[in-house]
């Protein structure tokens, strides 16, 4: 009996898990955002690039900036439209948004996740820092 129990029970358990959504776990510091109005509407205070490199699906940045006491935000954003070419381009903007008055010169590195970023159906797409440089930074997903 016991075992006709358990037979006719095993179907409902099996059919009624749910797979638990185990979250995407990142290293970077931020989520780089693709957004239009934000990109035109991001903060400007004053920085120095020093460089990039992409490593998986996060671009580590180094920066310089008038600082120290806290209240410096870097954000990334991203143009939604891609430049036609191949790979094709998207225009990102390293934002800082300085609410720091102290001004020791700080260096930092930021990293910043670009899944956002990728274009669709293709493994890669070239990122131009506005205003930074103008050879574009290759990201391989």
């Amino acid at each position: 009996m016991k075992k006709l129990i358990v037979l006719t029970l095993l179907p409902f358990l099996f059919l009624n898990c749910k797979k638990s959504e185990i979250p995407v776990e990142t290293d970077c510091d931020k989520v780089g955002i693709v957004d239009n109005d934000q990109l035109r509407n991001a903060p400007s205070d004053p920085f120095d690039f020093i460089a990039a490199e992409i490593i998986g699906d996060c671009m580590k940045v180094v920066v310089r900036y008038g600082g120290g006491c806290g209240g410096a935000d870097f954000q990334l954003f991203g143009q939604e439209e891609l430049a036609q070419s191949l790979p094709p381009q998207r225009l990102v903007l390293i934002s800082l948004d300085d609410k720091d008055n102290c001004e020791a010169l700080v260096t930092d590195t930021i990293s910043f996740d670009l899944t956002a970023f990728r274009a669709e159906n293709l493994n890669e797409v070239k990122l131009t820092l506005d205003g930074i440089s103008r050879t574009p930074i290759l990201y391989k997903y």
